[in-house]
């Protein structure tokens, strides 16, 4: 019963895994003990659109973090950002189409050229709305000042 047990694990672990970005181990390389993956990933949508995707990790044999997005719905990753700087837990994305329903992120720990995914977080309502009652406040050949509202008026 056990190695029933331990066989479904191995198929659940590897039905988790199979639409996250893969790479292979450069032949010849030999073993290599591979990065843990990334826990606790959050994605913040910042007032001003940003999209800041933050989690934890001891860094141990972690050689670089790659962060990827996707549309919600979407099987292939697109890479956003990656750094060779293990301390960070922390990257930015600022080039979504904030138009599509939803997105969805994901961090790769690597050690050499292999990926260790993390689990996948969603942010939605990301379209942009125009504002009601704009109203120029001020007005200088420097700069222009605009106020606005949402509702039923200023």
């Amino acid at each position: 019963m056990k190695h029933r047990f331990a066989a479904f694990l191995g198929i659940l672990a590897l039905a988790a895994c199979a639409d996250a970005p893969t790479t292979r181990t450069a032949a010849g390389a030999g073993p290599s003990l591979a990065a843990a993956p990334a826990t606790d990933v959050m994605a913040v949508v910042t007032p001003s659109g940003l999209v800041e995707v933050s989690w934890a990790h001891d860094g141990a044999e972690v050689t670089r973090w790659v962060l990827y997005r996707r549309p919600v719905g979407q099987v292939s990753w697109q890479t956003v950002k990656a750094t060779y700087d293990v301390r960070v837990r922390r990257l930015s994305d600022s080039r979504y189409n904030v138009n599509v329903d939803g997105w969805q992120w994901m961090v790769c720990a690597f050690t050499g050229n292999t990926c260790t995914p993390s689990a996948v977080v969603t942010a939605t309502g990301l379209r942009l709305t125009a504002p009601d009652y704009v109203q120029v406040v001020e007005n200088s050949p420097e700069a222009v000042t605009l106020t606005w509202s949402r509702g039923d008026g200023p």
